[in-house]
């Protein structure tokens, strides 16, 4: 399929929650082929809500100038995201999938600095004598700023998130609204012709099950 088509499956991946190959794309040569398969796709309602999420990852990293194909739920993250360029990256799929992503992590040494900061800035203060509430508030104060001033080296993954599908599981748990009941035959067939009609610019008589999306609907091949 070219641009239209596969804007065609990018709606029907997104609208459905489900995720078509580009093996099974390749195949679909009518309208009835490309309903059969969705039907046969058809999340429950408990995988719904991931599906979609992942859907949403896979478009923000094909803005990131990596291919469809790439992306699978078991890909791996850390070689989408290089530590030189994964702070960027990840804002930049945060803001183009509309998912709030986790925040990247700090190594342990660097927390482990936070805190032995804190501790030595404690002691000191309070034995020059302002008190006990003086010396923790300029030891809260102190922590703040250098966790403030070591942002930059956040860069590990969220724990758990080792691969796509990882990630689009922690990121449904705050999305609930995502998951939608199953739609039924009827419902699947007129919102499939609705997005032909919208993509293709063809009258909705011409969908029918046995037309052809390139020969008779004029997307392009």
């Amino acid at each position: 399929m070219g641009l239209d088509g596969v804007e065609l499956l990018i709606a029907v991946e997104e609208k459905f929650g489900i995720s078509i190959t580009d093996e099974e794309a390749q195949r679909l040569i009518t309208v009835g082929q490309l309903y059969n398969l969705i039907v046969s796709k058809l999340p429950t309602s408990d995988t719904c809500g991931s599906m979609i999420v992942f859907n949403r990852l896979r478009r923000g990293f094909q803005a990131v100038g990596i291919s469809r194909g790439e992306i699978s739920p078991e890909t791996l993250l850390a070689p989408l995201l290089p530590l030189g360029r994964r702070r960027r990256l990840w804002t930049h799929l945060s803001s183009v999938s509309q998912l709030k992503l986790p925040g990247l992590r700090r190594p342990l040494w660097v927390k482990g600095m936070l805190i032995v900061v804190a501790i030595l800035l404690t002691l000191s203060v309070l034995f020059l004598g302002p008190g006990l509430s003086a010396s923790i508030a300029a030891a809260l104060l102190s922590t703040i700023v250098l966790a403030i001033a070591s942002r930059p080296a956040a860069l590990q993954l969220p724990d758990g998130c080792t691969t796509v599908a990882d990630l689009a599981q922690v990121l449904v748990t705050s999305f609930s609204f995502l998951s939608a009941p199953r739609p039924g035959r009827e419902e699947v067939w007129s919102l499939l012709v609705d997005m032909v009609v919208r993509i293709g610019g063809v009258p909705a008589a011409q969908v029918t099950p046995h037309a052809r999306f390139v020969d008779d609907l004029g997307l392009d091949a």
